[in-house]
């Protein structure tokens, strides 16, 4: 998720627990927030019009692949794995779930080689595809990642080291918890079933600008995480 600003009226930073927290003014809460609707092993979300079934392997959306500003498109592919997987069709969080067949794909969408254009001065790290995992080679490698890049830690069969903040490791995110008018800030991993399904009759959260709820164990954790996370790969 690329850093955004959000309107409030006092904003407090504690720079060794990388948790940010800020009070919002009237109205702050769940403003531009997506409206989730989870029924049997399915997320839907009003963020660019993406939708993901997070209880099979099929999904859609009408977002578009421009990034970095340059509006470029990509004709890379990613192949399908055996053993029942379909890596290609997974969103992060199922891909995640699969690791024994299965690895990330990630790009920085501040200077795409995935989608090709001109480079902004940032870095905003997403999933961009899942594919096969392959014996690892001897530079590292496990999967043949068609642009981007396969995260070491996924290589390994471990987890990012989200503690140096989000935006230089591969699989941090930030995630969002709001109670009243007060909400707080945290980077974080993400985790097989972020995405459900969810079986429990608790509210989700509202979440802010293009966030989802997330979820964990069959039922909402309280926190909101960024919508790629659920929905469908780019590529």
């Amino acid at each position: 998720m690329s850093l955004r600003l959000l309107p409030c009226l006092a904003l407090a930073l504690v720079a060794c627990g990388g948790t940010v927290v800020f009070d919002e003014g009237e109205g702050g809460s769940g403003q531009g927030g997506s409206g989730a609707t989870v029924g049997a092993g399915n997320m839907t979300t009003g963020a660019n019009g993406s939708s993901s079934n997070t209880g099979g392997a099929s999904s859609s959306s009408s977002a578009s692949g421009s990034v970095g500003g340059a509006g470029g498109s990509s004709s890379a592919s990613v192949s399908t794995g055996s053993g029942g997987f379909d890596c290609g069709n997974f969103n992060y969080a199922d891909c995640l779930g699969a690791s024994d067949s299965c690895v990330p794909v990630f790009d920085d969408f501040c200077c795409s080689t995935c989608f090709p254009g001109e480079c902004a001065d940032c870095v905003d790290l997403r999933f961009v595809a899942c594919t096969p995992r392959t014996p690892q080679g001897p530079k590292g490698t496990c999967g043949d990642a068609p642009c981007g890049f396969i995260p070491t830690w996924a290589c390994d069969g471990s987890e990012p080291n989200c503690n140096e903040g989000c935006f230089g490791e591969a699989g941090c995110v930030e995630k969002e918890f709001c109670e009243g008018e007060g909400c707080g800030v945290t980077c974080d991993t993400v985790r097989p079933g972020a995405c459900g399904p969810v079986g429990c009759n608790a509210t989700p959260p509202e979440c802010l600008g293009d966030d989802i709820p997330e979820a964990a164990e069959g039922c909402w954790t309280g926190w909101c995480i960024p919508a790629w996370v659920c929905g469908p790969s780019p590529l």
